[in-house]
C-alpha cells in the first residue's frame, strides 16, 4: 500500500488489520521520499552511537519506557529462562522537536473514517490529540548485536505492541507473525523503501477488536552457529493515545491507555514463568505453550481466530 491511498488501498488498509494486524506500506514516493532518505541518513549516525561503550550509553538520561536507553537482557527472551538480546534508544514524542505527521497519523484518519463506531467508542483520532497528552508515542532505534557463540533464544520474545500503531523500518530479517489463519511463524520480509505497520493492542480495543493486534517476535539472525555474525539494526514509530484516553480491555474492564502501557511494559521485564500467568504481553489472546502460543478466544469473542 501506498500514501495517499486511493480507493483500492484504503480497502486493503482497513482489511489487513482485520486478517493479519500488519501491512507494508511504500514510503518510496511519498513527500518524494524524505522520510526514507531521512532515515537513511539518521541510521549511519545512531549506528555510530552503538558502538559506544556500555559506561557511555548508560549515561543517557532515561525518563521512562519511552524515553531513553534500555540495555540488552532487560526484558524476556524467546527461550525460557533466557533475556532479550537487543538495547534501544528512545525519544518520545515530547522530546522530539518536530511534531509534523508522521505516516501512522494519516492511516489513523483513514481507518478512522472507513471503521463504524457506536456512541460507547471513541473515535480513533479523538484519543490521539496533539495537545501534549500523547507523551508516550516514541522513536525507537533498536540494535541486536550479534548472539554469543552457542546461544540460543535470544533477540525479543512474542508480544503484540501497547500502542496503537507500530511503523518498523529494516531492512534485515528476523521479524516473524503469527498466522491467525495456519497458527504458524512466518518471515516478515524486509522490502526497500517500505514500512511495515502493524496493529497494537489500543487500536484492537477501540475498534471493539475488529482490527487484531499482531502476535510477533524476533528471533536471532542464524541458526547456524557458524555463520558470519552480524548487527540488526532497525527504526520503529510507536503511536500511542493519550493516557487518558478509555477502553475496555480483554478482560471486559474498562483500562487507560496509561493503566495498560505499565501493565504491559512490567509483563515484558518478567521471566515466562510469570509472563504466562496472565497473558498481557500477548495482549490476553492466550497462554505460553512451551516455544508456541496457543491462541484461545478473549470473553469479548475474537474475529478470525483458530
Amino acid at each position: 500500500m501506498s500514501l495517499p491511498a486511493d480507493a483500492e488501498d484504503v480497502s486493503r488498509m482497513v482489511e489487513s488489520p482485520i486478517d493479519d494486524g500488519f501491512f507494508y506500506l511504500d514510503l518510496r514516493d511519498w513527500k518524494d521520499g524524505q522520510l526514507v532518505n531521512s532515515l537513511n541518513a539518521c541510521n549511519g549516525i545512531v549506528e555510530e552511537w552503538f558502538k559506544k561503550s556500555k559506561e557511555e550509553k548508560a549515561k543517557t538520561v532515561t525518563l521512562s519506557d519511552a524515553h531513553g536507553y534500555k540495555l540488552v537482557g532487560q526484558r524476556s527472551g524467546v527461550k525460557k529462562g533466557q533475556r532479550d538480546g537487543y538495547e534501544s534508544l528512545r525519544l518520545s514524542r515530547g522530546a522530539q522537536l518536530s511534531r509534523d505527521p508522521l505516516p501512522e497519523v494519516t492511516i489513523l484518519s483513514v481507518l478512522s473514517e472507513a471503521t463504524p463506531t457506536d456512541g460507547n467508542v471513541e473515535t480513533f483520532l479523538k484519543t490521539h490529540p496533539n495537545n501534549g497528552k500523547q507523551w508516550r508515542s516514541a522513536l525507537y532505534f533498536l540494535h541486536h548485536p550479534p548472539k554469543p557463540p552457542g546461544s540460543q533464544g535470544l533477540s525479543q520474545n512474542i508480544h503484540t505492541d501497547a500502542g496503537t500503531l507500530t511503523l518498523l523500518f529494516t531492512q534485515q530479517p528476523g521479524l516473524q507473525v503469527l498466522s491467525p489463519t495456519t497458527g504458524q511463524w512466518e518471515w516478515v520480509h524486509p522490502r526497500e523503501g517500505h514500512g511495515v505497520v502493524n496493529v497494537g493492542d489500543t487500536l484492537r480495543f477501540l475498534s471493539e477488536e475488529r482490527f487484531r493486534s499482531a502476535l510477533h517476535r524476533v528471533l536471532p539472525l542464524t541458526d547456524k552457529d557458524s555463520a558470519p555474525p552480524y548487527d540488526r539494526y532497525s527504526t520503529a514509530y510507536f503511536l500511542r493515545a493519550a493516557e487518558d484516553a478509555v477502553f475496555v480491555g480483554n478482560d471486559g474492564k474498562k483500562t487507560t491507555a496509561e493503566e495498560w502501557f505499565v501493565r504491559k511494559f512490567h509483563s515484558f521485564t518478567q521471566d515466562w514463568s510469570v509472563q504466562r500467568l496472565d497473558s498481557v504481553a500477548v495482549g490476553g489472546y492466550g497462554d505460553f505453550r512451551s516455544e508456541r502460543l496457543s491462541i484461545t478466544k478473549t470473553e469479548q469473542g475474537q474475529r478470525n481466530m483458530a
